[in-house]
């Protein structure tokens, strides 16, 4: 799903896929493949002024919902 609305643009989609990916290598005990994850799609929805979406990538990669 990443692929394919990266490919067309659509940001909100690709926002939401990367933090439901994030999300889910924290949960599954990945947080080295995680957190980087999560820290670089709040940097990237900081910059697009999807401050809800940075809100939510910064709560998972500490750890929270």
């Amino acid at each position: 799903m990443l692929a394919e609305v990266t490919k067309f643009g659509y940001l909100p989609y690709q926002f939401e896929a990367r933090l439901a990916i994030g999300e889910t290598e924290m949960q599954s005990g990945k947080s080295s493949t995680g957190r980087p994850r999560l820290e670089a799609l709040e940097k990237d929805a900081r910059g697009k002024v999807f401050f809800l979406i940075a809100r939510k990538a910064a709560a998972a990669a500490k750890g929270s919902s």
